[in-house]
């Protein structure tokens, strides 16, 4: 089975609880059924040949997605409905849309029972001492200079978030549900609301934790279900979304292990937009490229330790740009609670927090000159210089937003 990865691995807490228990996911058995949606995605060349080619299907479509030129069509056999289009005029492309999700599997680093107090000062947030990701990354140094005053949202595409969180309510702005096709993105898993809390928790409210961009408003979009699972087109549908709707960087903290073609239409069109994509490298402590980490101007992201060393379940892998926390990482949960989870999933939206940060402070910049000055301000570690296991090193709040005052 393909699967799409949210790339976390979860140990459940209550607020201000520390003891986890590992969770394992349901719903991603190989099976055909887990994955049977009997719906196909083409793409169809703009002009006269792909109006003959739509007239000789004969098909209505069941939904569109106009700025990638998809069209998605209910078939009682994908195969050979992909097999018939790809004969037609018109057709660039067409591929079954499979519905993929998650797997959350068991490792030692989501099964922590404490952490270290890192007692930190720059915000009220009440558990902020225990956001080790913040202290190692010098991000309560680095408010002092940059709060991330985008006026552009970061998007976070995932499993949508709890809107109405103590921590999150001031800082969210609804997009879109995806799954359920309403303006509700309400979370129904729990990967969505962490993600959301790590790149723009509330800060200095005297509240749970702190947001890695203060100032940053972070846009909701759900593209993945109560399972962590979504199609094809329900991820790219929310890629193009949150680009419409303003956003300046987009968060994915999922992958899959194959190239697609309707993913990768909507990383590239993204990304040619002028958005910085940020992307997981994935939790299978593989070699192997994920995906949209590797497609061309993807900023990817592994995951460290508290004592800066590779995080057990990272992915290795030459497209990687930096590093960041991702073992054991507090953040917001549903009901006004809070969590630890560990995974390249948590990494990333922190590179997203500090990439907005980068942005406010230099906003004529493109988003490959944010993405190199993230490398070129990153802590080197292992190798000397670049390497396959932390990329360009782990990034650097405080030395990212000074080398920037003028």
């Amino acid at each position: 089975m393909k699967r799409l990865l949210p790339f976390a691995m979860a140990g459940l807490a209550g607020c201000g609880t520390q003891t986890l228990t590992s969770f394992r996911a349901t719903g991603t058995s190989d099976g055909p059924e887990a994955r049977a949606v009997r719906e196909v995605i083409v793409a169809w060349r703009p002009g006269i040949e792909a109006q003959a080619g739509r007239r000789a299907l004969g098909v209505a479509p069941l939904r569109r997605v106009p700025r990638l030129g998809l069209d998605v069509y209910g078939a009682a056999d994908p195969q050979a409905f992909v097999a018939r289009v790809r004969r037609l005029p018109g057709a660039a492309w067409a591929e079954a849309n499979e519905r993929v999700g998650l797997n959350l599997p068991r490792h030692e680093e989501a099964l922590a029972v404490s952490l270290p107090g890192f007692r930190l000062t720059a915000a009220d947030d009440p558990m902020l001492g225990d956001q080790w990701a913040m202290a190692k990354c010098r991000f309560p140094e680095a408010w002092a200079v940059s709060r991330g005053g985008l006026k552009r949202p970061v998007a976070v595409v995932d499993t949508g978030a709890d809107t109405r969180h103590e921590d999150l309510r001031d800082k969210v702005v609804s997009g879109w549900d995806f799954v359920n096709q309403d303006p509700e993105p309400r979370d129904d898993h729990f990967h969505g609301t962490h993600c959301a809390g790590i790149v723009g928790a509330a800060t200095g409210n005297g509240i749970g934790v702190a947001g890695g961009a203060p100032d940053t408003p972070v846009l909701v979009v759900k593209s993945l279900d109560w399972e962590g699972m979504g199609t094809y087109d329900q991820i790219a549908q929310g890629i193009v979304f949150a680009v419409e709707h303003g956003a300046k960087v987009v968060s994915l903290s999922l992958g899959a292990p194959q190239k697609n073609y309707t993913l990768s239409q909507a990383v590239t069109w993204a990304v040619g937009q002028g958005v910085l994509v940020v992307a997981a490298m994935g939790n299978e402590s593989s070699d192997d490229p994920s995906y949209p980490a590797a497609y061309p101007g993807v900023l990817a992201v592994g995951s460290t330790r508290m004592d800066d060393t590779r995080s057990g379940f990272s992915n290795r892998g030459d497209h990687m740009s930096v590093s960041a926390p991702g073992s054991r990482i507090l953040s917001t949960d549903r009901y006004d609670k809070y969590q630890v989870l560990s995974g390249t999933s948590m990494a990333t939206p922190l590179v997203a927090a500090l990439a907005s940060m980068v942005w406010a402070m230099r906003p004529e910049w493109t988003a490959s000159q944010v993405t190199e000055h993230l490398r070129k301000t990153a802590v080197d570690l292992g190798e000397p210089g670049f390497d396959t296991s932390f990329g360009a090193g782990r990034i650097d709040a405080l030395a990212a937003v000074q080398s920037l005052v003028r």
